[in-house]
């Protein structure tokens, strides 16, 4: 292979997310072989401390990274945006080094991503109709066995040559004008499947800031090409409104890498018409979100099961739990795990893609947020979970794929007893295990990471609990679907489960948001926060409740 390409990577404020794309790009064989230039953007003005400490982080991360050929670090004094930091840094660096690979600090890349990338950027620097080079593909439902080609540039993960980001115009107006002379829009947009049009106006109009739409319009104008690889080696783990520009709580783009990849690049530059006509279905199904439709055909199905006057949802404020308790059966039923159990082994054997409180589903439903916590807390290939409260490996088995190739992957949860029985005996894997106590599951495993999914507003006494498990100085803490209520106040109510999910009522909490966040405050840090964007009622009575998640590392010291 010639001279590898420099790697040019994209920061601004965001630490974990930074740390976890430069670990993912150091996993990659020929990264001590490759040079790395980090730009690294500049505060803005009246910048709040807190950004001022991120921006810090960033910064003390990217100087300690020694993992590849050479690492360069350009600081900016002063805020140059997205955009401008892409435009100027890339423009340096391919005419300096005539190619490049540009990743920005949300992108996490698999194992063979550089040789993919190095390898493509070789072949076709000759071609004078190929602009570029990415390792990024949606999740298309196809059989396509090898890279493939098609009009225009894609920016989450690409490569390119100075030789043709001199096509790069920034000039919106004009690129405007040549698509509509040519009569070019519906072939602009797929089809009229996605808005890049609409997107290229805005940029005109000063109404976004995106230089991925120049740089699209750019290679699309003079008839220019980007490869594609068959199956995504690119995962975005931005979207849990970290960053500028992504706010979703869902990631519509939701890719699984693929490992130990041979991919096959085509020797003829020609655009593939069943991949282009893949695009345009993916887009126009992408204009209902993931979860969306999932609830709605969940809630199709139900309504012709399930009486119209049920009584189900939260009820009632408690003055204690032992109130609460007098209207309830608990979570102690025997048919609650022998349901969950059923629906657990058909996500492991693959009948169902995964399954929550029972209730399984066809399709694969991953909360960007939550994978981008566990991502961020790997450590050197190790990833060590305790779920508490984690019923018969729900999320191990919604995420496993994500991280069974890791080199130390393992995943303990810590129930009740009748779950640990049925846990051990039907539903444990190598990675996989089931205790009855946090002492027992750190005894073949590390504190790296406590998962509190769903779980602290079902206890009588949570705060009391907390502070016992910040005693087991988990280095990170992830929480997520966990209940609050607006105000200055808490609700302990009584939650009556749909009787298609199963038979129960339980007590039930709602936080209040401060007081919650301030209980872990003497030993961890908030990293990140999100709103869980679930079907629930978000009003019981008058009181405005919500459903939040947070990621927490624990204090130095």
């Amino acid at each position: 292979m010639n001279k590898l390409a420099p790697i040019v990577l994209f920061v601004y404020n965001r630490p974990y997310h930074t740390a976890a794309v430069l670990n993912a790009l150091a996993a990659n064989k020929i990264s001590v072989e490759s040079d790395l230039f980090v730009f690294c953007d500049g505060a803005k003005e009246n910048a709040s401390d807190e950004l001022l400490k991120q921006i810090k982080e960033v910064e003390s991360i990217v100087d300690k990274e020694s993992r590849f050929k050479k690492v360069n670090v350009i600081k900016s004094e002063v805020n140059k945006g997205l955009a401008n930091s892409i435009i100027d840094g890339v423009t340096k660096i391919v005419n300096e080094y005539g190619k490049i690979i540009v990743l920005e600090d949300d992108l996490l890349v698999s194992g063979d991503f550089l040789e993919y990338m190095n390898a493509a950027l070789q072949k076709y620097e000759a071609s004078d109709n190929v602009a570029c080079i990415t390792g990024y593909v949606y999740p298309l439902k196809s059989n396509l066995q090898e890279a493939f080609f098609l009009k225009g540039a894609d920016c989450w993960t690409w490569g390119t040559w100075s030789s043709k980001w001199k096509y790069f115009n920034t000039d919106a107006k004009q690129l405007l004008i040549t698509i509509n002379n040519k009569r070019l829009t519906k072939e602009f947009n797929f089809g009229n499947s996605y808005p890049y049009l609409q997107m290229l106006e805005e940029r005109d109009q000063g109404k976004n800031q995106s230089w991925a739409i120049l740089w699209y319009a750019s290679a699309f104008i003079h008839n220019l090409y980007c490869l594609y690889p068959p199956v995504s080696l690119v995962k975005n783990i931005g979207n849990d409104g970290s960053g500028t520009h992504f706010t979703t709580n869902f990631n519509f783009f939701n890719t699984e890498l693929k490992e130990n990849l041979i991919i096959k690049l085509p020797d003829s530059v020609v655009e593939n018409t069943e991949a282009r006509k893949l695009f345009e279905q993916f887009f126009t199904l992408s204009k209902v979100s993931i979860p969306k439709r999932i609830y709605r055909k969940v809630k199709r199905i139900l309504s012709n099961l399930i009486p119209k006057k049920i009584n189900e949802g939260w009820q009632g404020n408690y003055s204690s739990w032992v109130n609460a308790m007098k209207e309830c059966t608990g979570y102690d039923e025997l048919e609650i795990p022998a349901k969950i159990k059923q629906a657990v082994l058909k996500v492991k054997s693959g009948e169902a893609k995964y399954e929550r409180d029972s209730v399984t589903f066809d399709e694969l439903y991953l909360y960007q947020p939550v994978v981008d916590a566990l991502t961020a807390s790997i450590n050197n290939g190790k990833l060590h979970v305790c779920d508490f409260g984690g019923s018969l490996g729900s999320s191990y088995f919604q995420h496993r794929h994500l991280f069974s190739s890791l080199s130390d992957f393992k995943w303990t949860v810590v129930e009740q007893k009748h779950f640990v029985s049925i846990g051990n005996a039907e539903i444990a894997e190598k990675e996989l295990s089931f205790c009855f106590t946090i002492e027992e599951a750190l005894k073949h495993q590390s504190n790296q990471v406590l998962v509190l999914s769903s779980v602290l507003q079902y206890l009588p006494e949570p705060y009391v609990l907390i502070e016992k498990l910040m005693d087991y100085n988990f280095e990170f803490i992830l929480i997520d679907r966990t209940a609050f209520v607006q105000g200055n106040k808490e609700r302990l109510t009584k939650q009556i489960v749909p009787e298609y999910i199963y038979k129960a009522t339980y007590p039930a909490w709602f936080f209040n948001e401060e007081k919650f966040k301030n209980a872990f405050t003497s030993k961890y840090q908030f990293v990140s926060q999100f709103v869980n964007d679930i079907p629930m009622p978000m009003k019981i009575d008058d009181d405005n409740v919500y459903w939040k998640g947070f990621y927490l590392k624990r204090k130095n010291g």
